[in-house]
C-alpha cells in the first residue's frame, strides 16, 4: 500500500511527506471492520508490552473522548448511512451521498480537533503498527508534517487510498460468515473484544450462540483437556529446597510456576473436596514453598476464587484459598474477587442462569481491576 500511495502523490506531482514518529494522524477517528480488530487483538495477546500500553491508555482516553461529547458515534452513523446507501442504491442519489460525505468530513475535522491521540500510540510510534487497520494505513499527506496539527493555520492535503472491495465484501469470520460486513470504531471495538471476549461478540446478527459454540469445539476442549492433564506432584518438603536452582520434581509444576508469577491476573477454581480444596489444589499450594524459599511471588495485580460444592463446605474452601493468597500474592484485599454457588451434576453450574449471570459481572469486575 505504501507502495502505491508514493505513486499516488507522483502522479498528482506532490510527494508523500510521512515519516516514522510523525503522530497527528492518530488524531484521527479511525473505522474498522471486525476481523481486523480480532487481529489486532490476538497481536497484543502475543505482545505484552504493547497490550499493557493500551491498557494503561485507554481509560484516559475514553474518557477524554466521553467528555467532548462521543463525536464518534455522529460519524459512525454517517459512515452507516453512506456505506448502507451506496451499498443498496449504486450511483443513485449521488448528491445524497455527497451531503453526507462533506457532513462526515466536518464531523471528523471536530474530532481531530479534540487533540485526543489513539490509545495505541506508545512514545509518538504506533504500539500495532504490524497489523495497523487498513484505514489508518491508508491516510497519507503531501505536504509538512506540522501542518497536519489541527491547532496550524495551514491546510494539510491529506489523501485516503480507497479501501480495496475485497475487504468491504470479505464476509470471513471464525467458522462461519458475517450476515453484512461489520464496521466500527476500532480502539473501542478492540477494548470491547478484550474485557468481553467471545461475549462481546455474540451480540453480531448470526454469532448469538458464539461464546458456547467455541466451549464445545473439539479443538477448543481438546486444549483445554491438554492442561487438564498437567502433573502436580505432591511437595516432598526437601529442607534444603532452598539451595535448589529448580525443583528436583519432574513434573509440570516449573512450567506452570513460571506463567503464574508473570500473569496480571490469577484464577484459583476448585470444586469443594471433602469440606476444603482438592488435592491437586492444594498439591499446587504446598508446592509453592519452593517459591516462597526463593524470595518469588506472583506478580498478578487480581486474583479470582471460584469454588463450587454440592450443599457444605465453600465457607471453609474460600478460606483456605484466602490465607494462600496472603502468603504467595502481594494483591490488594479489594483485589481478590470470590464466586461461589452450588451445582450437583456435571452441567448443573453452566445451565444456572443466575449462575452464569453472576459469573459474567464477576468476570467484568476482574478485568475491569486490570485496566488501571
Amino acid at each position: 500500500m505504501i507502495q502505491a500511495q508514493h505513486k499516488e502523490a507522483q502522479a498528482k506531482g506532490e510527494r508523500m511527506t510521512c515519516r516514522k514518529g510523525c503522530f497527528f494522524c492518530y488524531l484521527l477517528y479511525v473505522e474498522a471492520t471486525i476481523q481486523e480488530c480480532e487481529v489486532i487483538v490476538y497481536y497484543l495477546y502475543q505482545n505484552e508490552d504493547a497490550l499493557k500500553s493500551f491498557l494503561k491508555n485507554y481509560p484516559r482516553w475514553r474518557n477524554k473522548i466521553r467528555e467532548n461529547g462521543d463525536i464518534f458515534k455522529e460519524l459512525g452513523e454517517l459512515s452507516r448511512e453512506i456505506f448502507g446507501f451506496q451499498f443498496e442504491h449504486g450511483e443513485i442519489g449521488a448528491d445524497y451521498i455527497l451531503r453526507k460525505q462533506e457532513a462526515f468530513s466536518q464531523a471528523q475535522a471536530r474530532y481531530a480537533r479534540q487533540n485526543i491521540c489513539c490509545p495505541f500510540l506508545e512514545g509518538n510510534l504506533c504500539s500495532i503498527y504490524e497489523v495497523r487497520t487498513y484505514n489508518c494505513a491508508g491516510f497519507y499527506a503531501t505536504t509538512p508534517p506540522e501542518w497536519c496539527n489541527p491547532s496550524n493555520p495551514h491546510e494539510p492535503k491529506i489523501y485516503r487510498s480507497k479501501l480495496p472491495g475485497e475487504v468491504i465484501l470479505d464476509l470471513t469470520f471464525y467458522h462461519k460468515p458475517l450476515r453484512t460486513s461489520v464496521f466500527s470504531f476500532m480502539p473501542l471495538v478492540v477494548y470491547e473484544i478484550l474485557s468481553g471476549g467471545y461475549g462481546y461478540l455474540s451480540a453480531i446478527p448470526g454469532f448469538e450462540n458464539l461464546e458456547y459454540e467455541f466451549m464445545e469445539n473439539p479443538e477448543v476442549r481438546s486444549y483445554l483437556e491438554k492442561y487438564a492433564q498437567f502433573k502436580v506432584a505432591p511437595c516432598l518438603g526437601h529442607d534444603e529446597c532452598g539451595s535448589f536452582d529448580s525443583c528436583v520434581q519432574e513434573d509440570d509444576t516449573s512450567w506452570i510456576f513460571d506463567k503464574f508469577c508473570k500473569a496480571a491476573g490469577v484464577v484459583l477454581a476448585t470444586p469443594v473436596y471433602y469440606y476444603n480444596v482438592t488435592a491437586r489444589m492444594k498439591s499446587f499450594m504446598d508446592r509453592n514453598y519452593f517459591l516462597y524459599m526463593h524470595n518469588r511471588k506472583s506478580q498478578a495485580r487480581a486474583v479470582a476464587i471460584i469454588v463450587v460444592a454440592q450443599s457444605e463446605g465453600i465457607e471453609d474452601t474460600v478460606h483456605t484459598l484466602k490465607r494462600y493468597i496472603n502468603e504467595s500474592f502481594r494483591v490488594p484485599e479489594d483485589r481478590i474477587f470470590e464466586l461461589h454457588g452450588y451445582a450437583y451434576d456435571l452441567g448443573e453450574a453452566k445451565n444456572n442462569p443466575q449462575l452464569v449471570e453472576r459469573a459474567q459481572e464477576f468476570g467484568g469486575k476482574i478485568v475491569e481491576s486490570l485496566r488501571v
